[in-house]
């Protein structure tokens, strides 16, 4: 088992403190897909452009709505003791 997972720059999203949270519209990020090359997880690392870190953000779900149409998806990615969500936009 081999991660593939792509590395995204903490630049193409918005950080809430107060939430702790990522977010970014998918129309604004570059392609991702799959961690790793067995298996059908969907994630990505994202790079903090002020520390260098990369952390590791796989689904958690899919946001949809009453018609159930897909809004969105949200992930979760965990550093230092620390879980951070990142809810991506389906624009």
């Amino acid at each position: 088992m081999a991660i593939i997972a792509k590395v995204l720059s903490s630049n193409h999203f918005k950080y809430s403190r107060l939430s702790q949270s990522f977010a970014a519209d998918i129309s604004s990020l570059p392609d991702f897909g799959f961690v790793y090359d067995d298996a059908a997880d969907w994630g990505f690392f994202m790079e903090s452009e002020r520390t260098g870190v990369n952390v590791l953000f796989t689904q958690l779900y899919e946001i949809r709505n009453y018609e159930n149409e897909l809004e969105g998806w949200v992930f979760v990615g965990k550093n230092n003791g620390k879980t951070y969500r990142c809810i991506i936009a389906n624009d």
